[in-house]
């Protein structure tokens, strides 16, 4: 028998066919379809998966998936690292955005692949 979510709500990523409960007091962002977007129960972190097309580097990748996410997207990347794959995925692409310190944030892209990569933008 499946565990019923304590919120309630049960969100199926991009790519999947399978129902999973989204954590206590997390809910869903706004954003449109394609994207899904989870928001944190304090509002301050919303993460964002779509899947799409691997392009020739992690880089350009990120570029379209960001664009879905946040039109005027325009932060330099400050910091790229591939570390190994695990627990099934081939390889996972980190991206670290050089964002104002005014901005009080952090922007990341996270890209697991396996098969067809799924983007994670983080913001």
């Amino acid at each position: 028998m499946e565990e019923s979510s304590p919120n309630g709500i049960r969100i199926v990523f991009p790519g999947s066919s399978t129902p999973t409960p989204l954590p206590s007091g997390w809910s869903l962002g706004q954003e449109a379809r394609p994207l899904l977007t989870v928001v944190s129960p304090e509002g301050d972190l919303r993460v964002a998966f779509a899947t799409g097309p691997i392009a020739s580097t992690p880089e350009e990748t990120a570029s379209p998936a960001w664009r879905l996410f946040d039109s005027s997207f325009d932060f330099p990347v400050l910091q790229k690292v591939q570390m190994p794959g695990s627990s099934g995925w081939d390889a996972i692409f980190q991206i670290v955005y050089n964002v104002p310190a005014a901005d009080s944030r952090s922007v990341d892209f996270l890209l697991p692949s396996h098969g067809q990569p799924f983007h994670n933008p983080v913001r």
